[in-house]
């Protein structure tokens, strides 16, 4: 019986030591990583028929095109992938129309981020921008 209980402790600290020795799990992006996905919500006035349409993202390194638009009434998620972010940032210039009241620009700055590579950003033409 001692034999047994000594054997089970040993799988339990052999078992405990492989864990500490398992490699980590691979981190998704770094500072040092160009490719951030921008995302958030794309807003027009409060308006039940002002809805968001073609969002277009350009970037000053060059990179530019329209952000896949959810579903949604007077704001919509949008997603969009930079591959060629600087590392010092850059900036964004973001242009949409509104169905009920035209069209609308801004710009704002986008940057590497510390972890992960996903950077949100609401995008709407009042300050400040809450949706």
């Amino acid at each position: 019986m001692k034999k047994m209980l000594a054997l089970a402790a040993l799988v339990v600290v052999l078992a405990g030591i492989g864990v500490g020795f398992a490699p980590a799990e691979k981190a998704h992006a770094w500072s040092w990583d160009p490719k951030v996905t921008l995302q958030g919500k794309v807003g027009c006035n409060y308006s039940t028929t002002n809805t968001p349409q073609g969002l277009y993202l350009r970037g000053t390194n060059g990179e530019a095109g329209y952000a896949w638009l959810g579903s949604g009434g007077t704001t919509k998620p949008y997603s969009y992938t930079f591959t060629r972010v600087p590392s010092g940032g850059m900036t964004v210039t973001a242009s949409w129309r509104c169905s009920g009241s035209g069209n609308y620009s801004t710009s704002f700055s986008l940057s590497r981020p510390s972890w992960g590579t996903t950077a949100t950003r609401n995008i709407c033409h009042w300050r400040p921008c809450y949706l």
